[in-house]
């Protein structure tokens, strides 16, 4: 990631351009403590050709804008791209950082505070499949779509709605009984970029979920080394992020 500085009298605005992620994270909050130092706590970040962001950038952004509120001044986002838009919108970030459309609007707006209530959630689809020749059988497709709902280190849950499937509550809660072998393949961005693919053990289902459907948490069995520090930096990211965001919203 390269850092754009431009500075004026009573704001600064940095410029993100390429990636950010954990490694430009220091540099990041050295910017802040540069800011602070100088007595500028007004700052409009422009995100305009930003990439990318994980989720420890995430909590660098939230952790900023808290310190510079306590030093009189505020943070602000302008010209978000559409993955930073997108991802904003999804973690319900833009409820603590307010979004302007130029730099010039952002600096007209950004010493007044705003804040409201934020929940943080995860939109994102799991594809699974049966490792058990049985179960391949009896399902109606190889593989079906599901809903995640929670992530954590060694554990995913999510919902499938089956409905359209053919199948009653009775077959479902057959296909995913506890102690069911699943294959699961999922993405999230701010987690790495492409896909992890491990294999699982239904743990836990419940019925009926809205008529024909149902929920599980699948316990990860099987996956490699850096897919499971990925995930595990993921969830401790969000756990600070979402602490971050409370304190932030004053809940």
């Amino acid at each position: 990631m390269r850092i754009e500085e431009t500075t004026a009298a009573d704001h600064t605005i940095l410029s993100l351009k390429g990636e950010f992620d954990t490694p430009y994270v220091s540099e990041f909050n050295q910017k802040i403590e540069e800011l602070v130092g100088a007595r500028k706590p007004r700052l409009v970040l422009n995100l305009r050709f930003l990439r990318f962001v994980n989720s420890t950038a995430l909590g660098a952004m939230v952790r900023a804008q808290k310190k510079l509120r306590q030093f009189g001044g505020d943070m602000v986002v302008s010209q978000p791209s559409a993955f930073c838009r997108d991802l904003f919108e999804k973690v319900g970030l833009q409820k603590v950082i307010r979004i302007y459309e130029d730099d010039a609007e952002a600096i007209a707006e950004i010493a007044e505070a705003q804040r409201s209530d934020v929940s943080v959630h995860d939109a994102a689809t799991v594809l699974f499949s049966y490792e058990d020749d049985e179960k391949k059988r009896s399902a109606p497709r190889p593989s079906e779509i599901g809903r995640i709902r929670h992530v954590e280190e060694d554990a995913l849950q999510f919902d499938w709605n089956a409905a359209g499937s053919g199948l009653s509550n009775d077959d479902i809660r057959k296909l995913l009984e506890p102690g069911t072998n699943l294959r699961l393949k999922f993405q999230i961005p701010l987690a790495k970029k492409d896909y992890f693919e491990i294999r699982s053990i239904v743990e836990t289902s419940e019925l009926p979920l809205k008529g024909t459907g149902i929920r599980v948490r699948a316990r990860f069995a099987q996956m490699n080394a850096g897919d499971r520090s990925a995930l595990s930096q993921f969830v401790q990211d969000m756990r600070v992020l979402k602490n971050e965001l409370r304190n932030a919203t004053g809940n």
